[in-house]
Parts: structure tokens; sequence; C-alpha cells
């Protein structure tokens, strides 16, 4: 059964990747055609499946199916009646070596979140519990549209693409926990295949793309095996600047990078609406340094745009109103669109970026490591470096250039300065009544990281427009995305932010490209040196510091990363006792999947541990707050009429309801004779109805 969901999965994904590209210039290497073509697929099956529902047709696998075997023969028959062929190429493979070792980072990747994942038999925290009773709609219902009162939190009008994705493979299998843990663990591993290929593209260089992608799977920042939206954007933000950089050889994956940009722009709030600035800071850095136009990239965004507008942003505001879709998203907590603040917000220091740590956030851990730390600071300073010549050149057009951006950047963080980051018993104080000086001194720290960047960003993009064919005019669009990045991050104790706890994953980003290029210019300079006085040394010489490098960033990144990836995660703060969740374990594994069961207490739960309990039914929702004070007959007969087959007595009813009711209830179903106990312990009592 479960083989037949992760068929199902390659099957979809690859045929509509297959379906959106066929008409495109193929890369040459094997890996990246069919390996992007997945990832491409991954894109449109969120827009196919947005697109559906706004269609009011049923979100079932089987009519996906349908879609692409029609899709793929039409292509097939058309070639045919063009060319009297089908069109079918002879299997010739061709695979980069770099590509190659990726591979093996991502098995590693998979393997690490699998055996996290899957080494306790529960849930983490709050949200993926949440993520199960919209997964369990999806699947049964096939909609992702949900009455206003339905409850479910991360659908409708919050963008549903994580919850519709996993609903459609829970059709495929009896076990949505199963399908929770284990494509939520393949979809964020997937962001090692797509980020080489996306850097492969941006550097041009198959190596320089597997330094990057070993820096990024190995930074503890980057991706947890959470259950959340977040894991489906991550990779699609991937696969969308793959699509784009690939606009630049053929202007005809304009087309599959609208599809991408389109779905990664509804999947979650947060980080689509991350994409969408980093999607806005290249079009400004490639246009800078490319001196013209470019007019595909323009308008993939801009179509982009139009298709996640009109597939889910325009209905959800015309289904509830510009408030409705603000609380739906959770935004209505905040005291404006532009100060937007995160559960673990918090001031961070020096160590929180150099020093990564084995005990962590398991949503969002922090840290790069020491090795990565000290390889971006060598590659900030080996570029202003590199280019002194052109600075000596050019002094007169960057000085003034960055001296107006600095003033600019200081007013900017000083008038928006809050002192502290929000919480209980930490107001914020107004907007702009700390003093300058006061300021400073908080936030020096920040305000140094932040002016360094600037000015190598601003030399950078000085040199690029006046060096004709500058040959590192990447990083002038890696220096911008790092910039913004360590703002978003250290945002916490200021006004305009963009709940800067998650920021961390999208800082990995340009920390990992930029850790790349330091890692070539290091290798590049002790091969050189060496060199210079013994050629035969030089080959060996570079094999030994890239050794070192890569031991250092395994033992100061990726240790930690591994530990905090297997460790135990707690099953989130509800649960009242250990008992309470061996009982649902039980009940997991010994009564039928998907057996109707009944609680007064937390429906996530049911859902979650592979049984059904409709959360969307408002009347058999609000019998929880009124029901338990009926008599065995009366909660019978609503059972029964519902056809619910079990109920489950726990430890939350119990702090619900209070030690004495419940007890007493429990007694009172089991003398009616109507309820049988199945299993009891000190936390729960789960009973089959007679």
């Amino acid at each position: 059964m479960y083989w037949s969901s992760l068929l199902f999965f390659i099957a979809a994904c690859y045929g509509l990747g297959y379906l959106a590209t066929f008409f495109v210039r193929d890369a040459e290497d094997s890996l990246e055609r069919h390996l992007m073509r997945f990832g491409t697929g991954l894109g449109v099956f969120v827009v196919l499946g947005y697109l559906l529902n706004l269609l009011n047709v049923p979100l079932d696998y089987r009519i996906f199916l349908a879609i692409i075997a029609l899709g793929i023969l039409a292509v097939l028959g058309h070639r045919y009646w063009k060319h009297r062929k089908w069109g079918l190429r002879k299997p010739a493979f061709r695979a980069n070596p770099y590509a190659l070792a990726m591979l093996v980072l991502f098995v590693i990747t998979f393997s690490m979140y699998h055996k996290g994942a899957f080494s306790y038999p529960y849930l983490e925290d709050d949200d993926p519990w949440v993520h199960a009773n919209g997964a369990q709609y999806v699947s049964l219902e096939k909609t992702v549209f949900a009455a206003p009162d339905a409850g479910l939190h991360y659908l409708d009008p919050y963008p549903p693409a994580y919850d519709m994705v996993m609903g459609i493979l829970h059709q495929t299998n009896d076990s949505l926990f199963w399908t929770l843990k284990f494509f939520n663990v393949l979809i964020i591993s997937l962001s090692i295949i797509f980020f080489f290929f996306f850097a492969h593209a941006f550097f041009r260089s198959s190596r320089k793309a597997f330094y990057a992608t070993l820096v990024l799977f190995a930074v503890p920042a980057f991706m947890s095996h959470f259950i959340w939206a977040i894991a489906l954007t991550m990779p699609l933000i991937f696969a969308s600047f793959y699509a784009i950089e690939r606009i630049r050889q053929d202007g005809k994956w304009m087309v599959p990078a609208s599809l991408l940009i389109g779905a990664t722009l509804m999947v979650s709030p947060t980080h689509s609406a991350y994409f969408g600035l980093l999607l806005s800071l290249y079009v400004g850095a490639r246009t800078l340094v490319e001196r013209k136009m470019i007019w595909p990239v323009y308008g993939a965004g801009a179509i982009g745009l139009g298709i996640s507008m009109a597939l889910w942003w325009v209905p959800a505001l015309v289904r509830y109103g510009f408030q409705g879709v603000r609380d739906g998203l959770g935004v209505g907590a905040n005291p404006t669109l532009f100060g937007i603040g995160g559960t673990a917000d918090r001031k961070y220091a020096l160590a929180d970026f150099a020093i990564a740590q084995k005990q962590n956030m398991i949503n969002n851990p922090v840290g790069l490591g020491l090795v990565v730390f000290l390889l971006l600071l060598f590659a900030v300073f080996f570029a202003v470096f590199k280019y002194r010549k052109e600075i000596a050149r050019c002094w007169k057009a960057i000085l003034p250039a960055f001296l107006i951006l600095l003033m600019v950047m200081l007013l900017f963080l000083s008038r928006f300065y809050i002192k502290n980051v929000p919480k209980r018993n930490q107001p914020a104080a107004e907007v702009g009544s700390v003093p300058f000086l006061e300021f400073l001194g908080d936030e020096f720290f920040v305000v140094a990281v932040l002016a360094i960047l600037l000015f190598t960003l601003v030399m950078l993009a000085v040199i690029s427009w006046k060096v004709q064919d500058f040959p590192d005019g990447n990083l002038v669009l890696v220096f911008a995305w790092l910039l913004f990045a360590f703002y978003a991050v250290n945002a916490g104790p200021f006004y305009i932010k963009l709940s800067p706890f998650r920021a961390w994953m999208v800082l990995a980003i340009p920390a990992a490209l930029l850790a790349a290029e330091g890692m070539g210019w290091l290798l590049a300079i002790v091969r050189g040196t060496v060199s210079s006085f013994s050629p035969p040394l030089a080959r060996p010489a570079f094999i030994m510091a890239l050794v070192l490098l890569l031991i250092g960033i395994f033992s100061t990144s990726f240790v930690q990363k591994y530990a905090v990836n297997t460790a135990q995660w707690s099953p989130g703060g509800f649960w009242t006792s250990g008992e309470e969740i061996a009982g649902y374990i039980w009940m997991q594994q010994n009564l039928p999947p998907d057996a109707p069961v009944y609680t007064f207490s937390n429906i996530a739960l049911i859902n979650a541990f592979d049984k059904y309990m409709c959360y969307w039914c408002v009347e058999q929702r609000n019998f929880q707050k009124t029901g338990f004070n009926g008599t065995a007959q009366e909660i019978h007969d609503r059972l029964t009429a519902w056809e619910y087959g079990y109920l489950v007595i726990d430890g939350q009813a119990v702090q619900r309801f209070g030690a004495n009711a419940t007890n007493a209830k429990v007694q009172e179903l089991v003398l009616s004779g109507q309820f049988t106990p199945q299993f009891q312990n000190q936390g729960i009592v789960i009973l089959s109805v007679a």
C-alpha cells in the first residue's frame, strides 16, 4: 500500500513535469533533466490542484492520473502526427560526477530525517496535529474549500497547498500518520536536489554548485523534519529559481517558470512572501548586472503572480474579505501587515551564528557552524581584496553611494527600533521613541554586519556596472540576498519584520552560495601558492585542504544538525501524561484503519493516529461541549447515529470536565451496557460502542 503511494507521487510529479517542459530545451545532463522535471511537476501538482478545486472538480488522485495520461498521450500523438514517429528518445545516460555526489548528500539527508521522524510513535509539537485534520478533510471531501465554521486552520483562507498534497497522497494508503511523516521527509530532502541544480545554473559551475549544496546540507539553520507548510515551500523556491535561470538559455522556460512561481506564491504565508521578496531582489540584481531589461523573467514573475491571484488569493478575498483572510493567515494578532512576529522570535548574538548547538529549536533550528561562518567571513573580505584595484578606480562612485545608503539604512533601523522582541512580559517601545545612540549601542553587532554587507554589495554593484563582462556579477545577487536575510533573522526588536525566527532557512540560502565562493577562492589560493614553489604538490595540497574543509564543516555543522534531527522530539504541550500517549498508540495499532472514533477532547489525535472523526462536522464538534453532560443513552444514540464505533475519554477530558465528573461518566457508560472497555490505563479509556 505504501509503495503505491510513492509510485503515485513519482508518476504524478514526473508526468506533470514532463507536460510542463516537453517543449523546452532539455539539459544535457540526464540527472538534471529528469530530476528537475520531477521538481517542476511538484509545482504543477499544486497549480493543478488549485485549478481543479476552483472548478469544483474533486481532488481525487485518479483524476490527476487521468489528466496526466491523457496529456502525455496527446503530446505523443501530436508528435507522431507531425513527424510520423512517437518522438521517444533512445535512453542515454549522461551524469555529472558532482551531481552523483549530490545524490549521496540527498540520501544522507533523507536517511537522517527519516530516522528522526520515525524514531517516536507520534507527531511532534502542535502544528503537525492540526495539519492531520486538514489532510484528512482533503482526503475525504476532495476539496480545499471549507465552511467558515469548519475550524480547519491550515485550509481556506490559509493557502492549503501542503494539506492538499498530503490529503491526495493519503487517498492512496490507509495511514495518515505515515503519509505525513514519510512524504514530509521526502519533500524536504528534495530541496538538496533542486538547490544543487539551481546553484549549477546560477554559477554555471558544477563544482561550486556542489560546494554550495554541501554547505546547505550541513548547516542546522536549513530545515528540520518538522511537519508544516514551509516544508513544501522551500523545495519549490529552488525549483522556481532553477526554471528562472534556465530562461536565460531558452525563453520557452518562461512557461514552467510561471507555473512554479505561481505555485510557490500560494503555499505558506511567510515563506511565499519571502520568496516574493527574494524574487524581487533577483530581478533587480540581474537587471543591473546584465544592463538590460530581462523581459522573459519579468513576464514569468507577472504571470506567476497572476496564477496565484486567480487560483487562490482573489477567490479567498471574495469568500472572506480582507479581514477574514488576514485573520485566517494568523496576521490578525499582529499590529500591521508589516510587523508580523513569530512565536520563537528573540535577539541573536555572534555565537548564535558561528556556533551550532546540538540542543536547538525543532521547527527552525538556528546556527551555521564555525567553519561555514569563517568561510563567509573570508568570502566577504576576500571579495573586497580581490577587487581592490577596481575599488581604487571606482571609489568616487562607490563611496558616495555607500554613504547615502548607509544613512538611509541607519535612519530606517533607528526609526523602527522597538527595543524588545514583543512578549507578554516584555512590551515593545513606541516606534521612533528610542534615542539613536541607545539603539546603536543595543544593536551594534547587527548594524556593523549590515554595514559591511552593504559596502560589499555597493562595491560589487558599481564595479559590475562599470566593468564590462564582470566575472563575479552573481555575487551582487548573493550579497543582496544575504543583506536582506540577515536583517530578516535579526528583525525581532524592529517594527518591520516577517516572523524572524523562520528566516533562518532563508539566510541559509545566500550563506551557502557565498560559502561556496569562499571555498573556491580558498582552495584556489592553496593550489596556487603550493604550485608556485612545487607544482607536483599542488593537487595533493588542494585535496588535503578540501578534506580539511569537509571535516570542519561536518564536525562543526552537520554533527549538530544530525543530533537535532534524530533526537526524540516532544509530542506537544497539550498531553497530560505518558499513559495518555500510550493509549493512543494502542488505539493506532489495535483498532482497524480509519475506524470511526469519537472523543470529547482533541479530534486531531484521532485523525493523526489513523482513525477517523469528522472535525469539520459542526454538530459533532459542538456535541463535545454539551454531550458529556448527557446520559449514557443520549451519548449512545448520537454516536450510533453518526456511525461511531468507539469512544475515547482521556486525560484532556479530565482537564476539561474535572476528575470526579470524568470518572463518574466512565462508570455510567460502562454500567449502561452500551459501552465496553477495550483499553484502559491511568491516562485514557477506550470504549467500543454497542
